[in-house]
């Protein structure tokens, strides 16, 4: 699997030192949702700004995981450039990070420590209310081989 800009997506930090968020989202979650689920509209927007602004957060790694679900990469690169996202974007075309994760619905957040275990699922909704640094909570240690 590659990112937009062709490169190779790690699930993990290759030096192991940082922890890994995975941002799964869909491209289109927001305006399709904005009139008959406002409450996922309001948190597929939340995320678009919560990446739009993680690019300058050096102590997490951030990749973004699209659905391929009713959506191309051409639909993913224009919700890059709209949101101004500068982190790694995915589309997950066959689900098969959707499914690794037991993702089934967007926006959701998955935390891999710094050797790619899960480390924790976030909630959207509490990230609004404390932040990202808050809701990850003190840095563990980095992994060990």
């Amino acid at each position: 699997m590659k990112t937009l800009d062709g490169k190779a997506v790690v699930l993990t930090d290759p030096a192991q030192q940082r922890r890994t968020v995975l941002a799964f989202l869909s491209p289109w979650c927001e305006s399709y949702f904005e009139k008959t689920r406002p409450e996922s509209s309001r948190r597929c927007r939340m995320l678009s700004e919560m990446l739009a602004g993680a690019a300058n957060d050096t102590s997490l790694r951030w990749i973004g995981i699209a659905s391929g679900l009713w959506a191309s990469e051409q639909d993913l690169r224009v919700y890059r450039d709209q949101h101004h996202i500068a982190l790694p974007l995915t589309l997950d075309r066959d689900g098969s990070l959707f499914l690794r994760f037991g993702v089934r619905r967007v926006p959701a957040l998955i935390v891999l420590d710094a050797a790619g275990r899960i480390e924790r699922t976030l909630d959207i909704d509490s990230l609004k209310s404390h932040g990202i640094a808050e809701a990850l909570g003190a840095a563990p240690a980095p992994a060990r081989q």
